[in-house]
């Protein structure tokens, strides 16, 4: 069994998540603690191929989508993931398997059962030892991301990330064991020294 613990940050584009987990790793660098730091689709060769092509196709069923995040989880987890929580290490990674419930189930369609089903398989049944929401309305959300060259999701309506909101927020009703759900509309200090407030609780820091 690893003795590392594993981080999460999840929450629809531009709420903030990804400056969280880069606070946090920072801290636990000058902490002298051992961490690993990875984002999703990435961090692999394959991650990083199949983030390419994600961000530049446009024949991309919901399906097919959601399968390429898949094998980009399954790299991530045993590449990277895997070996660093066995190292001891806390991982942090900027979104998990979380997302494919959000984005592919509520956001696009497919039904709950089948992404369960194949988000245990790709991750081997890890799930993360506390999880971080970095909720905002996606009226916030658009206008924060409005001068970046967006990706898929980013081009999308704001009806299709209030249903990505709406799969986050249930997530974190069914699991208050895992989920602490924050204000991304709060100063990112703020935010951070809530996070670490809550690693402190878990024992992670």
């Amino acid at each position: 069994m690893s003795n590392g613990k594993f981080v999460v940050f999840e929450g629809i584009d531009g709420s903030g998540k990804s400056t969280q987990c880069q606070l946090l790793y920072d801290r636990l660098l000058k902490n002298g603690i051992n961490t690993t730091f990875v984002r999703e689709p990435g961090g692999t060769q394959t991650g990083e191929y199949i983030r390419k092509w994600l961000s530049t196709g446009s024949d991309i069923d919901p399906m097919s989508e959601f399968l390429l995040f898949s094998a980009a989880r399954s790299a991530l987890v045993s590449q990277k993931i895997q070996p660093a929580l066995e190292m001891g290490n806390i991982v942090i990674s900027d979104r998990y398997m979380y997302s494919s419930i959000a984005y592919q189930s509520f956001g696009r369609g497919i039904e709950l059962d089948k992404i369960i089903t194949i988000n245990q398989i790709s991750t081997d049944g890890l799930n993360a030892d506390i999880a971080f929401l970095i909720d905002i309305p996606p009226e916030v959300s658009l206008k924060r991301i409005k001068n970046r060259e967006g990706d898929r999701f980013e081009k999308e309506a704001v009806i299709f990330h209030k249903k990505v909101r709406k799969g986050f927020l249930k997530l974190t009703n069914q699991d208050k064991s895992l989920w602490s759900t924050i204000d991304g509309r709060a100063p990112p200090q703020d935010i951070h020294e809530f996070v670490w407030d809550k690693l402190q609780e878990k024992g992670i820091t």
